[in-house]
């Protein structure tokens, strides 16, 4: 039987899923905190974030390729993630105009991928598996929200942008945190 990519790796670096989870819920914070001034800063900062989070996502796939059968899953969305990043910090006027679509699809997307996060945790024995699969349906939710009202404007697209990235922080803090609790075991 193969050993997990949880119990060989991650249980290592538990507290940069904490940390990354901070950064996530400070972003979630300070994006609402200044709505319509943030549209801009909010296309700049997601090109950034799908760039940064390619390069993490690629980076972690190619280390745990021994570990993890869906290690081409997080490859794939590696990829995807640093080159949609590219593009958009090529063309912020662009990205102003498509943050709707491609926002409320990436998020949507990083959804799916925490969900087959949640159940390789799962199949590890954590018992927050679970809720992980909650968040990530949550996540889901929001991006669902931006695709499905783009044209209420930006405080559809701001707040429910900062209620994603909140999620997702809770969603990386509480891995964070069961990871640290499996490597105490």
């Amino acid at each position: 039987m193969r050993t997990s990519l949880l119990t060989k790796v991650y249980t290592k670096l538990w507290w940069l899923q904490i940390i990354l989870g901070a950064i996530f819920i400070a972003f979630g914070i300070c994006i609402v905190l200044v709505p319509k001034e943030n549209y801009v800063h909010l296309s700049l900062f997601f090109a950034i974030a799908i760039l940064l989070t390619g390069v993490f996502e690629i980076t972690r796939a190619i280390k745990n390729i021994p570990y993890s059968q869906n290690w081409r899953w997080y490859l794939f969305g590696g990829i995807v993630d640093t080159m949609v990043g590219l593009v958009f910090l090529g063309t912020i006027e662009l990205t102003m105009q498509l943050l709707p679509i491609v926002l409320g699809s990436w998020i949507i997307f990083r959804g799916m991928l925490y969900i087959v996060l949640s159940l390789e945790v799962k199949r590890s024995e954590y018992a927050t598996w679970f809720v992980l699969l909650f968040f990530g349906i949550l996540i889901i939710a929001m991006g669902m929200l931006i695709l499905i009202r783009p044209r209420i404007g930006t405080y559809t697209i701001v707040y429910a942008t900062s209620i994603a990235f909140i999620i997702t922080g809770v969603f990386r803090v509480t891995l964070g945190r069961s990871l640290y609790q499996h490597r105490l075991k």
